[in-house]
């Protein structure tokens, strides 16, 4: 049946062609390490399929995903894992050779294309086969690195930006364009994925103090962590998430939610703000929350893996005020408001929970 999603094409440059066999072995392991790392990061609702000879080919259906961010930030954290497990490889080496010695030039480039494939049975294997395959395929045969200088980069086709609605995500990208005399021509944008990761890296982390922890709440879900990272932060969700009337976001930069954006929320006759302190795609984001009196909590979501579920556990700090007074009093008004909180973020859990199994059902039939 041919079905329409995304088609992910990974490859690892900056190996250059070794004679000695001993450098050849290497250079095999330490790309068989690094392709290990990525793969082992697509998981659900990426699938992963064999195409040949090509080290990595992952396919993603639509209506899988929730949001144009989340499909951008999978890619990113991609590079992400890539940058720690080489850096993890050239720590560990004590070897001199030239395939060693190349470790820290290695770059990751990813094609990211929409269109339609085909699922077929091969031998008990299932393989993508389609016309947009054979573009994606062909698309890692580029010119981006010589043209604009970037090393490392996913390369988003106009159909895939198209589909994905990307709009403003893409202020920053390069334009860029390929002809093929086989295809003709294929327009995108290339996101250099070096400079995303060293803005991350060098920004503070922010999360709750253990040393302030007003209470915890846990919680597992039945998906998989880009899932439930999706379902938890795409702002429709969230709004159903609290029981809101309204729920608003502010401060967007190139049309990206993270820090510094300001939320708002209207419940009845209720106003609340909050603001992004941390944004760590698929592994936790830390806001500030305005509590009554004016006083300000700081609340971590953490997300993580376990053997079937990712569990979800939410990190309350104590409550502060604009001085020691105002502390006291914030926390005494907050005294008798901490069992409705706990009853709110379980309601709230359960709405997430029965959203997703919905319309994770409905996206399967």
């Amino acid at each position: 049946m041919r079905q329409q999603g995304y088609l992910l094409v990974a490859d690892i440059t900056g190996y250059a062609e070794f004679s000695d066999a001993e450098e050849l072995a290497h250079a095999e392991n330490i790309l068989r390490e690094l392709f290990g790392t990525l793969i082992g990061q697509l998981k659900s609702p990426w699938e992963i399929h064999e195409l040949g000879a090509d080290p990595i080919f992952a396919c993603l259906l639509d209506g899988d995903i929730l949001q144009a961010q989340t499909l951008l930030e999978t890619v990113e954290n991609l590079y992400r894992l890539f940058v720690k497990k080489r850096e993890q490889i050239l720590q560990n080496t004590t070897c001199s050779c030239k395939a060693c010695e190349q470790i820290s030039v290695l770059a990751l480039k990813l094609i990211v294309h929409h269109g339609s494939f085909i699922v077929n049975q091969v031998a008990g294997v299932e393989r993508l086969t389609g016309e947009d395959l054979v573009v994606a395929h062909t698309l890692l045969r580029n010119r981006i690195a010589e043209t604009t200088g970037i090393e490392s980069y996913a390369f988003f086709t106009e159909a895939a930006a198209n589909s994905m609605s990307l709009g403003e995500l893409v202020h920053g990208m390069k334009i860029h364009t390929e002809i093929y005399e086989e295809l003709g021509q294929y327009g995108g944008f290339v996101h250099d994925l070096h400079i995303i990761w060293k803005r991350t890296e060098e920004s503070r982390r922010v999360y709750v103090d253990m040393d302030r922890l007003y209470f915890k709440f846990d919680s597992d879900f039945p998906a998989p962590l880009a899932i439930v990272w999706d379902y938890l932060t795409e702002p429709e969700r969230w709004r159903q998430r609290i029981r809101a009337d309204y729920f608003g976001i502010k401060g967007k930069s190139q049309g990206r939610v993270g820090v510094g954006c300001d939320q708002h929320s209207v419940k009845g006759k209720r106003v609340q703000m909050q603001t992004i302190v941390d944004w760590r795609p698929f592994d936790y984001l830390t806001i500030d929350l305005e509590i009554p009196l004016k006083g300000v909590m700081r609340q971590t979501t953490q997300l993580s893996e376990t053997e079937d579920s990712t569990r979800v556990s939410w990190y309350f700090g104590k409550p502060t005020g604009r001085n020691l007074m105002h502390t006291l009093l914030v926390k005494f008004r907050l005294a008798f408001a901490k069992g409705k909180i706990r009853r709110s973020i379980k309601k709230g859990r359960q709405i997430i929970y029965e959203l997703m199994e919905t319309e994770l059902a409905e996206s399967q039939t």
